[in-house]
């Protein structure tokens, strides 16, 4: 959803949107753990867009004819966002610790687009996915994986959800080699639960 300022004009109008708190995370790579300190919002800059990965509280109309089904749709919202990737950073951490050696066995840096992706998601910078993808840095093929999955690493320890992205990203190689390793990756998350 994007938050405009003509949006943010109209809560006075509106009591369900009287506030609004926004979690404030530091930059991927930058800090070892997330930030969780909601902050009001009390203005935008008119030239300014705010992205927020959540959709507004229903109109008060709406919430009264769906609070007698409310104890199924919270379960169902519980298994939503389990299937959707909301994962726990350290075991998602841990997960890519213990498959590093089957993640380098079945990724191969030079056949697919994978540092692209993680660019494109901004889980590494440009500069980054220079030195993983130049072939006469001074590093091994190898030694490059290492440093592309100790970056994503990282970025699991500052959002979590860098390993669903991770896995999404992988299954999108779409080869049978790489829809397992997801399926790996998931399934060995799920054992450490």
């Amino acid at each position: 959803m994007k938050l405009l300022q003509s949006r943010v004009d109209l809560f006075p109008l509106n009591p369900s949107y009287a506030t609004c708190s926004v979690s404030v995370y530091a930059e991927i790579g930058v800090a070892k753990k997330p930030l969780h300190c909601p902050i009001d919002l009390i203005g935008i800059d008119p030239d300014t867009t705010i992205c927020i990965n959540r959709s507004p509280p229903p109109s008060s109309s709406m919430r009264d004819s769906t609070s007698s089904s409310s104890s199924t749709a919270s379960i169902s919202q519980t298994r939503r966002e389990t299937e959707e990737g909301t994962f726990r950073s350290d075991i998602a951490y841990r997960v890519m610790t213990e498959c590093t050696g089957t993640i380098k066995e079945r990724l191969d840096l030079s056949t697919c687009s994978l540092v692209d992706r993680l660019l494109e998601k901004r889980i590494i910078n440009e500069k980054q996915k220079t030195q993983i993808t130049d072939q006469h840095c001074g590093l091994t093929a190898d030694q490059r994986m290492d440093k592309l999955l100790s970056l994503v690493k990282a970025s699991i320890e500052v959002d979590s959800q860098v390993f669903h992205l991770f896995v999404e990203i992988i299954k999108q190689e779409n080869t049978l080699i790489t829809d397992r390793l997801a399926q790996t990756l998931l399934d060995y998350y799920k054992r450490l639960l």
